[in-house]
């Protein structure tokens, strides 16, 4: 490690640091020929520091009764979890009651639900695994070992002296009256509550934190609570004609309040440190800062549903639902979404059952129009901002209209947002539907087959605005997007025997989605493409290392596909990175050489092109379960394959690194270790995705009863999640986001349950 990083330094015109003496901010970093022959002994496992091999535990006592009028269960369940690293912890306690009792002659029903809920998360992820193991963890004075007056990483310093600690609880009811008003006619009525509240305290200590440090103490608490209150209300008619004519009609109204309120409470500059967060007043009056939030949405929405079938053999579903929202100007507040389906259960047909050859044959068909509104509220009002400035010795407020939405990957600099749109609307997708289940083998294989087009208009989303309106960005209904694709599920019963059985089940789903618009380019601001011509904006998430955004919305093109240029290997002398265009440190040996698309002798934006996709070809899943006598083994595995991904640890990981590229190592695949290299966005660093993942294994042994104790079943098993992955991907996990982007991290847990279940 010490001589690669000394190569590194070396090659970007930098002083290396192992070289046996103190580096600019007085640190000693000893020279590779004292850490060869072990005058230098230190060789610090930060990792085995910082992580832990977690337990968790779950768990449940249950208790249930019923007879002719009620019906009763209470259980609680008790959740502890260690996370992967140290004092990194969550506890939660469950209640949950559910009562239901019939009355007035059995002719209603009035039921409740409760959920009592209540935990703590002490946070202290994220710990520096990878801090240099030269160092030791104490100095000779038995205190913290610190690189310099800005160490700010040193993890067992921070998990004894920070604090970030969260406590929640959350109670949600439902009551409900369902009454059987007539044979042919009934009403339910339903009203569900939720509150939820959190309470974050945070305390960062004037050494080993950077907010500490710079603050002299930095202390906050930061409080959130929400209610959200449902009421439902439907009638039902349900009634049959003639014997064959079946019909049910459905109408009804619901209404949805949500309430959000926060506020942060922030003090620094602390005189004394023992209390950290309980006592906020210790620190500078003059700097402490208040902060608060209040949010409100109500959505009302009408429904009605019409199920006719004629002998059961064909059936038809009309819906219609009216919804409004707060979230848009009082012109686009309400809007309608209508269905219909239709179904013929063609194996019911005397021709079809006459084959022998279907247990089921259903043809189905549908095509509706769905909503969303999930964008923040209060986007139709003037948005105003507050910010502080220091002036004249003290910090002074200033508000006004507009505030900070984003940052420029490039430049740094903020995007100003907050202008009103009183135009926006629903965003509306329409969905069509064509499938057939299939049933054979006295319904042992069952197979199912859907394709769906989904086209959603007047997409909900942030665009770039014209710089004379003062704003950079603004919301609008712009842009439409397709989704189609086919979903196949096979269910088997392959064995169903007295003393054992194996039965399996396969899921298979493809999907292919195309913007086919991104409105105005002009108005929208879109960039155009110098090769292909198409129109485009980047999307998505900064990458630090190459100061820009891997992904792109591009008309034409699927969603969230990387934009960036090409590698053609590693340039393996001057005059070879000067005919590829490239000048100065770029066209040096061992760096990128990177592919000059459009000939013009010069490498540039205008050679930019896609070089990659983050969407799957398809996703699979198998879930397969024997059982023998007593025992019963369950696995399932899923995977994903065809999707890209932009591997941001390409070449920073130990297991890459030493095959870089050098004069006595002239390798095609790797460049050379450079500090200060200007990496540009490319394909090098896009790596197949694909996986294979054994993601649940149970066997379990069925304890017979035990009359004597009252013992009625039970249950002894263990559990293992993902046992295995297959997979290329370099990185340590390839299931990533839907950007595409591998920020690191460490391999994804294998988890080992053993439990008890006992029913007396």
């Amino acid at each position: 490690m010490a001589e690669l990083s000394n190569e590194s330094r070396l090659n970007g015109g930098f002083t290396p640091l192992y070289i046996g003496a103190n580096d600019p901010n007085g640190v000693y970093y000893p020279s590779v020929a004292e850490l060869k022959d072990g005058t230098w002994s230190t060789n610090v496992r930060w990792d085995d520091l910082v992580f832990r091999n977690p337990i968790s535990n779950n768990t449940n006592l249950a208790v249930r009764s019923q007879n002719d009028k009620t019906q009763f269960s209470l259980s609680a369940t008790y959740y502890t979890n260690e996370g992967v690293y140290i004092e990194d912890d969550f506890e939660k306690l469950n209640i949950n009651l559910n009562v239901a009792h019939k009355i007035f002659d059995d002719k209603a029903t009035v039921g409740t639900n409760v959920i009592y809920s209540k935990g703590n998360r002490n946070n202290n992820g994220g710990l520096a695994y990878w801090r240099n193991p030269i160092f030791p963890v104490y100095n000779d004075q038995g205190t913290y070992n610190l690189v310099g007056i800005q160490d700010f990483s040193h993890p067992i310093a921070l998990t004894e002296n920070r604090t970030n600690k969260n406590e929640f609880k959350d109670f949600i009811s439902s009551a409900f009256l369902d009454v059987q008003l007539l044979p042919v006619l009934k009403i339910r009525t339903q009203l569900n509550h939720k509150f939820g509240n959190s309470v974050t305290n945070y305390y960062n200590p004037k050494l080993y934190t950077q907010d500490g440090t710079f603050n002299n103490g930095s202390a906050g608490i930061n409080n959130w609570e929400s209610t959200e209150t449902i009421s439902e209300t439907f009638v039902t008619y349900d009634q049959t004609f003639a014997e064959k004519h079946n019909v049910i009609a459905m109408g009804g109204f619901s209404s949805q309040f949500y309430e959000a309120k926060t506020s942060d409470l922030k003090a620094v500059d602390f005189f004394n440190e023992s209390l950290g967060s309980g006592n906020l007043s210790v620190g500078n009056p003059e700097q402490q800062s208040v902060a608060n939030g209040l949010t409100e949405t109500i959505m009302y929405s009408w429904l009605g549903r019409l199920n006719y079938s004629f002998d059961s053999k064909y059936l038809a579903t009309f819906t219609m639902r009216a919804d409004g929202s707060s979230k848009f100007g009082a012109n686009n507040k309400w809007a309608t979404f209508p269905s219909g389906a239709l179904a013929w259960k063609a194996h019911k047909e005397k021709f079809i059952d006459d084959l022998n050859v279907f247990d089921e044959l259903k043809v189905r068909s549908s095509y509706g129009v769905s909503g969303n509104q999930a964008i923040s509220p209060y986007l139709i009002n003037s948005r105003y901002g507050q910010d502080k400035y220091f002036v004249n010795g003290s910090f002074q407020t200033t508000i006004g209209p507009g505030y900070p939405v984003a940052q420029d990957a490039q430049t740094g600099k903020f995007e100003w947002g907050g202008i009103p749109n009183p135009d926006l609307k629903w965003e509306t997708t329409s969905q069509f539907n064509l499938g057939v289940d299939l049933a054979f083998f006295k319904r042992k294989l069952k197979v199912t087959f859907d394709y769906y087009n989904k086209y959603t208009t007047d997409l909900l989303r942030e665009r770039l605005v014209s710089p004379s309106s003062s704003y950079d960005r603004m919301w609008v209904n712009d842009g439409e997007l397709e989704n189609q694709g086919i979903e196949i599920t096979v269910d088997g019963v392959l064995v169903n025997k007295k003393d054992w059985g194996l039965t399996g089940n396969l899921m298979f789903t493809r999907n292919r989605n195309k913007i086919v618009s991104l409105g105005n380019a002009i108005a929208s601001g879109l960039n155009t493409d110098a090769l292909a011509g198409f129109k485009y904006e980047f999307a998505g998430s900064n990458v630090e290392a190459f100061r820009a955004i891997p992904n792109i919305l591009a008309v034409g093109q699927p969603v969230n596909v990387y934009y960036g240029y090409r590698v053609d290997g590693i340039i393996q002398s001057e005059a070879e990175g000067l005919a590829a265009g490239l000048t100065g440190d770029l066209a040096q040996p061992g760096e990128f050489k990177y592919v000059d698309l459009n000939e013009d002798g010069v490498i540039d934006e205008k050679d930019r092109t896609i070089i990659g996709n983050p969407n799957p070809d398809f996703q699979a899943s198998m879930n397969v379960n024997a059982r023998y006598k007593n025992f019963d083994v369950s696995l399932f595995f899923n995977g994903s394959f065809g999707q890209d991904i932009f591997n941001t640890k390409a070449f920073s990981e130990p297991s890459n690194t030493p095959l870089r590229w050098t004069l006595d190592n002239p390798t095609n695949n790797y460049p050379s270790l450079r500090d200060g290299r200007n990496l540009r966005m490319s394909d090098w660093f896009i790596q197949d995705g694909s996986y294979l993942r054994l993601q649940n294994l149970s066997v379990g042994y069925k304890i017979n009863s035990f009359k004597n104790i009252g013992l009625e079943r039970g249950r002894v098993f263990v559990n293992a999640t993902n046992l295995f992955t297959l997979t290329s991907f370099e990185g340590y996990d390839p299931e990533v986001g839907t950007d595409g982007i591998y920020w690191g991290g460490y391999p994804r847990l294998r988890n080992w349950t053993l439990g008890l279940e006992l029913t007396f």
